[in-house]
């Protein structure tokens, strides 16, 4: 007897609609992950050059407090936040007993950068010192 029976063309189909939601399913995954990783790479990068730009400014125009910055790239949107604050240093005492007197003895840099995609949601930080130039 020559030819397929109507079960084993259903099993047949069976097996082969499995095979292709797997990999369906392994198409998804590994796009979202790419776009996952595009935009941590995207957030990282505004979150550098944001610090970059804080460390060539002169230390006198630094500003302390907080601002929020939106950008708009491959459209997706990323909120970038930088916070500048003193910072005393324990080296020479700290508050009214800082040998120096100055309790602002460097600024304190976070700038923390948040993204989104389909699926998932971060943020990138980083935080650098920046000190006053040398007397």
């Amino acid at each position: 007897m020559s030819g397929m029976t109507l079960i084993e063309v259903v099993v047949g189909v069976g097996i082969m609609l499995t095979i292709f939601l797997a990999l369906f399913g392994l198409v998804e995954a590994s796009l979202e992950l790419a776009s996952l990783t595009k935009a941590e790479a995207i957030a990282t990068e505004l979150a550098t050059n944001e610090l970059e730009r804080l460390r060539g400014l002169s230390y006198s125009s630094l500003q302390i407090g907080t601002t929020v910055a939106t950008t708009t790239i491959s459209g997706g949107s990323y909120v970038t936040t930088t916070t500048l604050v003193t910072f005393d240093d324990a080296a020479d005492g700290e508050g009214a007993a800082d040998a120096d007197g100055n309790t602002a003895d460097y600024l304190k840099a976070e700038v923390s950068t948040a993204y989104q995609t389909s699926r998932t949601q971060g943020s990138i930080s980083l935080t650098s010192s920046i000190a006053p130039p040398s007397p």
